[in-house]
């Protein structure tokens, strides 16, 4: 799912060629009720980023991370690790199961709790941690376009060639379908750099990035 994006054409710019967006990876929905499945109103609530800090027992990377995936079927992958998005060591990666609003797990040396955005737990008899639940939004989000952008799509596809299959939702928002293609501009640009915000579909039970979705441009 997507919403408005944008191409910011550079000073002096020869438009020669085209610009492609290919979302077709995207799932293939075709009714409402599939549509709730893969975005659901609620967040899972278990999913995501967690951080926060070790107890004064554990003096060297006292920072500590954690990242839950949802799996399907109340089954979770929880990974532990003292830093995100670079190379670190891991602590833990196991799958566990949800029970009854929470997840609780002891495996080695490591036992946790995950409740109400809250991951609490510890390794051994005196070292716990606590974490909480963050969202780490792009500092991109919401972007406006500059004076000399042109927008896209503004809740319709008149800069698109045969947007068959292709569905406008609320909010500057559209969607793939079955039935669609790959969705090429009108005009032809080069050297631009383009602004697209997605949503990646929610679909715990599939695997690899095939499977479950990815963003599709290219």
């Amino acid at each position: 799912m997507h919403s408005p994006f944008q191409a910011y054409r550079r000073p002096i710019v020869t438009v020669v060629s085209a610009l492609l967006l290919s979302l077709s990876a995207l799932p293939a929905i075709a009714a409402d009720d599939a549509y709730l499945e893969v975005f659901p109103d609620a967040p899972d609530p278990f999913v995501g980023d967690y951080t926060g800090r070790w107890n004064d027992e554990v003096d060297v990377d006292p920072e500590i991370w954690a990242q839950v995936i949802a799996l399907g079927r109340d089954r979770y992958r929880v990974k532990l690790t003292a830093k995100v998005d670079m190379r670190a060591p891991r602590h833990l990666d196991i799958e566990v199961a949800a029970k009854d609003g929470k997840i609780e797990f002891k495996e080695g040396r490591f036992f946790g709790t995950i409740e109400d955005g809250e991951f609490t737990g510890g390794r051994g008899r005196r070292e716990t941690f606590a974490m909480k639940h963050v969202v780490r939004n792009s500092p991109h989000l919401g972007l406006k376009p500059p004076a000399n952008g042109v927008m896209l799509y503004d809740n319709g596809f008149d800069n698109f060639q045969n947007p068959d299959g292709w569905r406008s939702l609320k909010d500057g928002v559209f969607m793939v379908t079955p039935d669609s293609d790959y969705l090429v501009t009108k005009n032809a640009y080069r050297d631009v750099r383009v602004h697209l915000e997605f949503r990646l579909a929610h679909m715990p039970r599939s695997r690899g990035q095939i499977g479950r979705a990815s963003c599709g441009k290219s």
